[in-house]
């Protein structure tokens, strides 16, 4: 399989798990606690692992993951799908794509060293989640004070507030994935690192 095949089904793969992730929460949410004054979403703490993965390319499963949100909302009883609603939501969730910034930030110019850093310390980790967390919701309020002629800042301590569960599910996520091999992490170059394993182990058992 190229690594472009690799790319493409996994990219694939995140995007049906956050969606299946997203459909049944919303459902439970919905039906179980209906009319709730917070939000609970997992498509945020998926795409921020998708983030490290593929960095830019998070986008594309960002961008769908804002629509099928408002969808699934609709569907499942929540609020309704509307045209604003979900220019709110796509916008919000691309602010994501704001991830290669925070790893060139926190790898001083190099990004790679960034992702690294991101991964290994578990208070970069969570500041990761914390810029991230706040990047979505300052694109929610931006899109929403645009469309519906409202003030910004009321509505982006609003957004902060009403999304804290899923921050609170996106920390946990957080802790669990970033210490499993190869899923918290760049895939160039942790395919790069299995090669190089594989040559090493290759020829110590010739020389053996």
């Amino acid at each position: 399989m190229s690594f472009r095949t690799y790319r493409a089904v996994d990219l694939l793969i995140w995007l049906g798990i956050m969606l299946l992730a997203e459909l049944l929460t919303s459902y439970a949410a919905n039906t179980w606690l209906p009319g709730i004054s917070f939000a609970v979403s997992l498509t945020f703490p998926i795409l921020i692992i998708v983030y490290m993965r593929w960095g830019a390319l998070g986008a594309i499963n960002a961008g769908i993951g804002g629509f099928m949100v408002c969808l699934f909302s609709d569907i499942t009883g929540g609020q309704a799908m509307t045209a604003e609603r979900i220019i709110t939501s796509v916008v919000g969730h691309l602010c994501l794509t704001v991830a290669p910034l925070i790893f060139i930030l926190f790898g001083k110019g190099d990004i790679k060293k960034g992702r690294a850093t991101t991964r290994e310390k578990w208070y970069m980790t969570f500041l990761y989640v914390g810029i991230m967390y706040l990047a979505m919701n300052v694109g929610f309020a931006a899109a929403e004070s645009i469309t519906l002629q409202r003030e910004f800042f009321p509505l982006t301590l609003r957004y902060l507030s009403f999304n804290g569960v899923t921050l609170i599910f996106s920390v946990v996520v957080a802790i669990v994935v970033r210490k499993t091999e190869g899923l918290f992490e760049d895939q160039k170059t942790y395919m790069f690192r299995l090669e190089r394993e594989r040559l090493e182990q290759r020829q110590k058992n010739n020389h053996a």
